[in-house]
């Protein structure tokens, strides 16, 4: 027998013991799934997750073909192991959510064992075809949850939730641990369309590397929207969830908000008569004032009734002007932001 006999007989042996160890475990879903057949694949975005091993990656693109966020266990990491195919890597476990324009879909797979489906939405949670959406995936390593949602990355936009058992003894085997050990390295990998689903001019992921982000805490609640300056913090409001601090804020919202929490910045100057809130009530709510006048304008144009007035002047640090003076009228929506079911 040769030597690439040998390995490759040896190889198999590991595999079969691995299949043995591994016991399988049954996942219920509320809806079945039609069964999707494999089509090869291709990986178009691969990087390894933050030392924490978990949290939640967001793709923020326009596209109309399906997609997949995956995570997979990286103890040598292989986005640039030229020796490893994506097939032999994917066969170390892995799990992820498919985004299509039928479904968006939790998928699981242990080590060498056929992947597992389950849940899915309805064909709204899924690709919103041609439309620039966030897409985002949460990974709980301590608790063992995987969370699917889109827009904003709040308990209101979850669209998918699974839960993987823990063994109920330390005796009993734990198929899971291979994605969820926490001395584990992890990769997130986007893969791109699959093969029979070609889109003319598209760029893959890596030129829109930009538009993939990475938080380092899982979804376990929603952030509070109020921010309160750290140095104010007591044990008290420590204890509950009534503020997000602001030394908790990522770097670029902590910028902001160093800048505009002054007690200086206000939108009423101290002693100003007319107050300039009153002012802008005043041109909003009067016929044949500026910002009336402008409101009809922007509604006999089918735009969204509000208004924004930029502040300062473009530093390159953003798309545009960083502050911006939002005034909502009362009844009035945004374009960009969707959150779920509106409070009344």
């Amino acid at each position: 027998m040769s030597a690439f006999e040998d390995e490759h007989s040896l190889r198999n042996d590991k595999m079969e013991s691995k299949r043995r160890r591994l016991a399988p475990v049954q996942q219920t879903n509320s809806k079945p799934s039609a069964v999707v057949p494999w089509l090869p694949i291709k990986t178009t975005f691969c990087k390894q997750l933050p030392l924490s091993g978990e949290g939640v990656v967001s793709v923020n693109i326009k596209r109309r073909t399906t997609f997949a966020i995956r995570i997979r266990p990286a103890p040598q990491p292989t986005c640039d192991n030229k020796m490893q195919t994506e097939e032999e890597a994917d066969e170390e476990g892995y799990v992820e959510v498919e985004i299509s324009t039928r479904e968006a879909i939790l998928k699981a797979k242990r080590p060498y064992f056929d992947v597992e489906t389950g849940p899915h939405t309805e064909p709204s949670g899924g690709l919103e075809k041609g439309k620039k959406v966030s897409y985002w995936f949460s990974f709980n390593r301590n608790d063992r949850i995987l969370k699917y949602g889109k827009g904003y990355i709040m308990e209101q936009t979850t669209l998918l939730t699974r839960n993987f058992p823990f063994p109920k003894t330390e005796e009993d085997p734990d198929p899971w641990e291979f994605i969820f050990r926490p001395d584990t390295a992890k990769e997130v990998v986007i893969i791109g369309a699959r093969a029979d689903q070609t889109e003319p001019n598209a760029q893959s992921l890596v030129d829109m590397e930009k538009l993939v982000s990475f938080y380092p805490h899982p979804l376990k609640h929603n952030w509070p929207p109020l921010v309160l300056d750290s140095s104010k913090a007591t044990l008290d409001i420590l204890s509950t969830n009534h503020f997000t601090m602001s030394a908790s804020l990522p770097a670029t919202c902590r910028e902001l908000y160093e800048n505009v929490g002054s007690p200086g910045v206000a939108l009423d100057w101290p002693y100003s008569n007319p107050r300039l809130s009153d002012a802008i009530n005043y041109s909003i709510n009067n016929e044949g004032k500026i910002l009336y006048n402008k409101l009809k304008e922007k509604k006999a144009r089918g735009d969204f009734r509000y208004l924004r007035v930029t502040v300062g002047t473009a530093r390159g640090s953003s798309p545009g002007i960083p502050y911006v003076l939002e005034i909502w009228p009362a009844k009035s929506k945004s374009p960009t932001i969707t959150m779920a079911t509106p409070s009344p």
